[in-house]
């Protein structure tokens, strides 16, 4: 690969399809007790549906529901560091995730540089994008 604007657009483009994206018509859902994906469901609904499952039902902790601070006038501070902190979590696995992606699948750069050929005499759209 000898265009770095073809990993900053791939990295760009599995993020924001495959790493990201959950449309609401599309849930997680389970059948016959297999786990149905929804075309749709990205990699870090996944991580956050699956360590949330995980965290609040084995492990019994409380707060990791996103949205929930606690009971009554006053958010909790710790509630929310807990989300935050699962939340980035998640992220870094997503992002693990799409570098492991780019690492067995190198013919995927091959792609990017197909799709990026068109800008490569036009300094103006280089810059633009």
């Amino acid at each position: 690969m000898q265009n770095p604007c073809v990993l900053y657009f791939l990295n760009i483009v599995v993020d924001t399809t495959v790493g990201m994206s959950c449309h609401p018509s599309a849930p997680l859902t389970t059948h016959n007790n297999s786990l149905t994906l929804s075309l749709g469901v990205g990699i870090i609904y996944l991580f956050l549906w699956g360590s949330t499952k995980l965290l609040t039902e084995r492990f019994h902790l409380k707060g990791l529901e996103s949205g929930q601070y606690g009971d009554g006038p006053k958010p909790s501070i710790t509630f929310w560091a807990r989300q935050a902190g699962l939340y980035v979590a998640c992220l870094l696995g997503m992002k693990l995730t799409v570098v492991l992606l780019f690492a067995v699948w190198p013919g995927i750069f091959d792609i990017g540089e197909w799709v990026l050929s068109w800008t490569k005499d036009n300094e103006t759209v280089q810059v633009i994008l």
